[in-house]
């Protein structure tokens, strides 16, 4: 066997091994997911209430699932809690957080993640783990009072790209944070961050 056909090889065995393990992960987790509600199904969502203004937290739980200090996915709410540093969710107790679940994308086929949605109020959602694998995943982050927490991903040979509003915050359970909009001299532009790219958008 020549050596390229052995890195061939390799590499689809690699690939099967992610798709596998994501595919477990999945079927493992689903269980608690639908018995806590994930509020974000395949990622794309959009709210309906004052365009100005944003929905408020009744209208906001009223058309998400939301999820409280108990979920499983606290402990990553916490991480990017302490990541974030400042930030307005000062009682742990009260704090709802809603849950997008991106779906697998592999070599380019996969749907994006899209939040429209706008809040009146700071509002955190976590987006679970993503796998993509030879893609470039796109997150279209929207709300200007959004906080969104990212679990650490897991990417074969691509990488993300992050669109935001202007206010828009944005952090991983990693540490390699990034807060945007948090001073008026902050103009539309791009921040790496680890594989991603944040691109922010302020009119």
């Amino acid at each position: 066997m020549n050596q390229s056909h052995f890195f061939s090889r390799a590499f689809i065995a690699g690939v099967c091994a992610v798709l596998v393990a994501y595919v477990f992960a999945t079927n493992t987790s689903a269980e608690g997911d639908t018995a806590a509600g994930d509020g974000g199904g395949s990622g794309i969502a959009s709210g309906h209430g004052n365009a100005h203004d944003g929905l408020n937290r009744k209208e906001y739980g009223g058309q998400f699932a939301l999820q409280d200090n108990s979920s499983r996915y606290w402990p990553d709410v916490q991480a990017c809690l302490g990541n974030w540093g400042e930030h307005p969710f000062k009682q742990p107790d009260e704090l709802r957080f809603r849950v997008i679940d991106p779906d697998l994308k592999l070599f380019g086929l996969g749907g994006n993640v899209v939040d429209t949605a706008q809040t009146s109020y700071p509002q955190l959602i976590y987006i679970r783990p993503a796998v993509s694998v030879m893609s470039k995943a796109t997150y279209e982050l929207m709300n200007e009072n959004g906080w969104y927490c990212f679990k650490a991903k897991v990417n074969v040979m691509s990488k993300s790209i992050i669109k935001t509003g202007c206010n828009t915050h944005v952090a991983t359970t990693k540490g390699r944070t990034t807060v945007l909009g948090k001073g008026e001299d902050e103009k539309k532009g791009t921040t790496v961050m680890g594989k991603s790219v944040v691109e922010r958008t302020c009119d």
